[in-house]
C-alpha cells in the first residue's frame, strides 16, 4: 500500500511538471538581420544620415564663431596636409599656390574660424526632406579639386533652386573644415550644409576620385553618381 502511494505520489509530480514546460514558452534570442543592402546601386535608398555639422543653415542668427591664431595661413607659408588616399596611406600634399593666393586675399584671415551650432550639432535624412534631388559632395578639404567643384556649385547656385546640397567629409577631416568654410563662404548659401559622417560614407564611397558627388531622388533613391570633378551643364539636368 506504501508502494503504491508513493508511485502515485511521483506519477503527479512528473505530470505536473510537464503541465509546467507545456505552458512556459521557451525564450528564444532573436538576432537582428544584417544590413546587406548595396548602398553604392542605382536605385539603392539612401542610408540614413547623421551628419556632424558647424551650423544648421537654416538658423544662421545663432552662430558661434571662435577665433584662433593659426598663423602658418596667416603667412601664407607652405603647410602638409593629411590627403584622403584610398589606401589609408598618410601621404602628405603641400599647399597649393592656388589655395595660399586665397588665403592672403581673405579679408581679416587672422586665424582658424571654428564654428558651431547651438542649436544642433547633428542633422539627419529628415531635416533634407524637401520634396526634391538632393546633392551629396563626398570631399576632402584639402583637395583642389574638391575646392573647385564647390566653386562651381557656388558660382551656379540659381540652378539649385529647390535641391539641397551636403559637402560631407570624413570626420578625420573635421579639423579643417573650418577654413574651408571660411574660404569658400560656405555660410552665405543656405542651400548648402557642410559636415561629416562617416557611417555615410563608409557605405556609398566607391574609393575613387573625389569628389563624389550622389545623387538622390525626392523619395531617396540613388538615381547618379559622378566621380571627379563635374561640369554644371551635367549635373543641372538632376537640379530642381
Amino acid at each position: 500500500m506504501l508502494r503504491k502511494l508513493l508511485f502515485l505520489s511521483l506519477f503527479a509530480c512528473s505530470a505536473n511538471a510537464i503541465a509546467q514546460v507545456s505552458i512556459t514558452p521557451i525564450k528564444t534570442e532573436v538576432k537582428k538581420a544584417a544590413d546587406t543592402t548595396d548602398y553604392k546601386l542605382m536605385g539603392a535608398p539612401m542610408p540614413e544620415l547623421n551628419l556632424k555639422v558647424y551650423i544648421d543653415t537654416a538658423r544662421k542668427e545663432n552662430i558661434v564663431t571662435v577665433i584662433e591664431k593659426d598663423t602658418s595661413v596667416m603667412n601664407g607659408e607652405s603647410t602638409a596636409y593629411i590627403t584622403g588616399k584610398t589606401d589609408n596611406t598618410k601621404d602628405t600634399v603641400v599647399t597649393s599656390h592656388k589655395r595660399r593666393k586665397r588665403a592672403k586675399k581673405e579679408e581679416n584671415n587672422t586665424g582658424q574660424i571654428n564654428i558651431m551650432s547651438k542649436t544642433k550639432p547633428y542633422m539627419n535624412t529628415a531635416d533634407f526632406d524637401n520634396g526634391a534631388n538632393l546633392f551629396v559632395m563626398m570631399f576632402n578639404p584639402t583637395c583642389s579639386h574638391c575646392e573647385d567643384e564647390t566653386e562651381l556649385l557656388e558660382k551656379n547656385i540659381s540652378v539649385f533652386k529647390k535641391s539641397k546640397i551636403i559637402l560631407m567629409a570624413n570626420p578625420m577631416m573635421w579639423d579643417y573644415l573650418p577654413n574651408f568654410m571660411k574660404s569658400f563662404h560656405v555660410l552665405d548659401y543656405p542651400t548648402i550644409t557642410a559636415g561629416s559622417d562617416s557611417s555615410f560614407i563608409n557605405k556609398v564611397f566607391l574609393y575613387q576620385t573625389l569628389p563624389q558627388i550622389n545623387i538622390y531622388d525626392k523619395d531617396r533613391k540613388l538615381i547618379k553618381t559622378y566621380n571627379g570633378e563635374v561640369m554644371i551643364d551635367s549635373l543641372k539636368k538632376y537640379a530642381e
